[in-house]
């Protein structure tokens, strides 16, 4: 019977019990990428896929484009990013990245490494990145 009511009487401290301070900070909350396009979501079974994406400075990527929705997180460095059109954003740590979609871009690392996380939100059997070089279409 003692144990009974120890219990019952822990139970109630925790549920009283003052919460941790705990922080939210919406670093981004959008409809369209950084570049002003809309994205969607595609069809078939999901995939997550988590990258951790490292350049040296001066490195660029190659003129790419993204068939799912991509999204970063910049933890150090400053990336520069264009379209095919000429549109350009540079990037920097403790930004959030809503990448373009289903549009042709390359990024440079500027005045050394960067790093960035990416959350690729795409599908099973559909790659997350295309290649111009490949000759296939993006999309």
């Amino acid at each position: 019977m003692l144990f009974k009511r120890y219990t019952a009487g822990l139970t109630l401290l925790l549920a009283t019990a003052p919460l941790m301070a705990l922080e939210v900070e919406t670093l981004s909350q959008t409809q369209r990428s950084w570049e002003g396009s809309q994205f969607n979501y595609p069809g078939g079974s999901p995939e997550v896929t988590i990258q951790r994406i490292r350049l040296v400075g001066g490195e660029k990527t190659a003129w790419h484009c993204h068939p799912v929705p991509v999204f970063g997180y910049m933890l150090q460095g400053r990336l520069q990013v264009q379209t095919e059109s000429g549109q350009q954003h540079v990037f920097k740590p403790g930004d959030a990245v809503v990448e373009v979609m289903n549009g042709w871009h390359q990024g440079v690392a500027l005045d050394g490494p960067v790093e960035i996380v990416v959350f690729y939100a795409g599908e099973v059997n559909r790659k997350n990145t295309v290649l111009r070089s490949s000759g296939k279409s993006c999309g």
